[in-house]
């Protein structure tokens, strides 16, 4: 407790109240005892005491100081709570991410015995005659492609996630195309004595809608309605247009596809998790909840909404997609150039290509025969290779290998005139094949084909950048690889004809004295190389003296003609030079070393080999085989 003691000297009258409130105002909170006493002429009155409380401001009060402690724990168990849901978040994400590797990974695996099972099932539909079999194997392929459908939908959640999915919309009629998608299904409706209708009101009704994949958002929503609807039940598809005008932007008109089941219907409490990626709905849900992941992410490429109910007259679902009117809403790169027939008018897309398939392959079998053109054919699965071996030789002179050390290998002792590698193998995989293949003059010549599991454009740009001449995603059509085959080597024989004329007609003609200056350049060039070839140390500076340029000029106008650097062209003139010496056989393999330039045998030998892919020895013995 505070004693206030309070003296006051001078003469006076004293407002006493008005001191005493001034020094409450200044004194800081808390109890006081206050005592009053008079003294005049030495003598004081008796003491009076008076108790005064201060209250204290109210930031300063028990209350605001639990509050402040009760703000202070909630803001440290909201950053706790905010930290622990992004670590959650992030260990969700990683799971799905690695989920998703995972089954990439499978379905990449997956392709090339689904090769083996599309290619020749389908040349097996085309020549079989009895009914009953001829049944069986459309149930089979049937089969085989829901199997290459679920691959597809992962490799394009795939492409969706990496930003690389752009869709392709055309004008098309909403009707005819639910109609197409609505006939694959009458069988099954009718085998399971489900009640299934199409009901629209239009006759025809135009939406821009990228039709290859705007297909996928239908199927799993119908495949998803028979899979939880009982026999005996009813499935309806509507189509209808709407507008919303609360709604600014694209939907604000739209037309509306619902697909209603009688089925289980959805849990409420989970509904708003429906469309999350490797969700599933029930412990009984079969598949690995891609299907309306991949729905949802289709339909919002096509800047369109997908909503799921329960019915509420009976038990069962309801799934409603929104498309918006119109193509204002669509940008430049999402509008597909429009195909025209001959006759002016645009042509209708199906929705399978097996009848061009077949006409392409009839195109095939019809002006082909038995060629000599030799194919070298690379794939680690025995299968494929004797599959493609067996396909191939009905044409051509079909060799194979197992990975891209014995590909290479063949192709620098043997005449190839074109290569069907597949990408991953081990020791050697396409890529790596491809690149040394491209980096040898005496086979960077010869048309390159991928065959690959790996749909990713980053695949297929790796490949464009390194030099392949075209790629086949697995599994595909057995005539679309013969019709590449023609279409490489017929280009590379119309190239031949037109930059290495036939020497008859060569000799024939009448020389004209006309040279460019990349001839002049060239002849000094090789010029200076033949005089100075026997010598070890002429090097690059020496070179560029004698043709009068300087080195980085050299360097410069080589990698434009011949594409080498000024060092790997005047090792390689210089391995071409020995390589004709070994044919001729005179001298030792030392004394060829010594003769074109090299100081060291054994530094001879392994250039050699690098670029010739034997050794020296070897090379002299071989015969060329044809």
């Amino acid at each position: 407790m505070n004693i206030v003691w309070l003296n006051w000297v001078e003469y006076g009258e004293v407002h006493l109240p008005e001191k005493i409130e001034s020094l409450i105002i200044t004194s800081p909170s808390g109890h006081y005892t206050f005592e009053v006493c008079v003294c005049e002429n030495e003598r004081k009155s008796p003491v009076r005491s008076f108790s005064i409380y201060i209250a204290p401001p109210w930031y300063d009060t028990l209350w605001a100081r639990i509050g402040y402690v009760l703000i202070c724990a909630g803001l440290l168990f909201w950053g706790f709570y905010a930290w622990y849901m992004r670590q959650r978040r992030r260990r969700q994400d990683e799971l799905n991410e690695e989920k998703l590797k995972f089954f990439i990974n499978i379905a990449h695996e997956l392709r090339s015995p689904i090769t083996l099972i599309v290619s020749p099932l389908a040349a097996l539909i085309k020549t079989e005659q009895e009914e009953s079999r001829k049944k069986a194997l459309l149930t089979m392929q049937r089969n085989a492609n829901r199997i290459l459908n679920l691959i597809n939908q992962l490799l394009d959640i795939r492409k969706i996630d990496k930003g690389q999915m752009k869709i392709e919309c055309r004008e098309t009629d909403l009707v005819g195309f639910i109609e197409e998608l609505f006939q694959m299904f009458d069988y099954q409706a009718t085998k399971r004595n489900i009640q299934f209708a199409f009901v629209h009101t239009a006759e025809k009704l135009p939406v821009w809608i990228d039709r290859n994949n705007f297909d996928k958002v239908l199927m799993n929503l119908i495949v998803n309605a028979f899979k939880y609807t009982s026999d005996g039940g009813e499935i309806q598809l509507t189509l209808t247009v709407n507008e919303d005008k609360s709604v600014r932007g694209p939907l604000s008109r739209y037309a509306e596809i619902t697909v209603v089941d009688s089925g289980m219907g959805l849990d409420e409490k989970k509904l708003e998790r429906i469309f999350e990626r490797f969700y599933q709905a029930s412990s009984n849900s079969h598949g690995f909840g891609i299907g309306l992941n991949l729905t949802k992410m289709l339909v919002e490429l096509h800047h369109g909404s997908i909503s799921a109910t329960n019915r509420t007259d009976k038990q069962g679902s309801c799934f409603a997609v929104r498309i918006p009117l119109g193509k204002e809403h669509l940008s430049p790169e999402e509008l597909a150039e429009n195909i025209v027939a001959s006759n002016g008018e645009p042509v209708r897309l199906a929705l399978n290509e097996e009848a061009y398939w077949e006409e392409e392959e009839n195109k095939v079998q019809t002006s082909k025969s038995k060629t000599q053109w030799r194919i070298l054919v690379v794939d680690d699965d025995e299968e494929i290779r004797e599959y493609l071996k067996q396909e191939l030789g009905i044409y051509y002179k079909v060799v194979t290998a197992c990975n891209g050390v014995e590909a290479y290998q063949i192709a620098l002792k043997q005449r190839i005139d074109l290569i069907i590698s597949d990408v991953v193998m081990p020791e050697m995989d396409g890529f790596e094949l491809l690149k040394k293949t491209r980096g040898n003059a005496n086979i960077s010549h010869i048309p390159f084909v991928l065959l690959t599991s790996q749909t990713e454009s980053d695949s297929r740009l790796k490949g464009w950048n390194v030099g392949a001449d075209a790629f086949l995603t697995k599994p595909f059509q057995i005539e679309e690889l013969f019709l590449i085959c023609e279409n490489l080597i017929t280009g590379r024989v119309r190239l031949k004809g037109r930059f290495g004329m036939d020497q008859e007609v060569e000799e024939k003609m009448k020389p004209i004295e006309v040279k460019a200056n990349n001839e002049f350049f060239m002849e000094r060039l090789m010029k200076a190389i033949n005089e100075n070839l026997e010598d070890p140390k002429f090097s690059v500076e020496d070179l560029a003296e004698a043709v009068g340029v300087s080195r980085v000029q050299l360097h410069r106008k080589l990698k434009v003609l011949t594409g080498n650097t000024t060092t790997e062209f005047l090792r390689n003139i210089r391995l071409k030079q020995a390589a004709k010496l070994l044919k001729e056989k005179k001298v030792n393999i030392s004394q060829i070393a010594y003769l074109v330039g090299f100081t060291n045998p054994t530094l001879f030998s392994i250039a050699f080999k690098k670029f010739y892919g034997c050794a020296p020895s070897e090379y002299a013995d071989r015969e060329y085989q044809e």
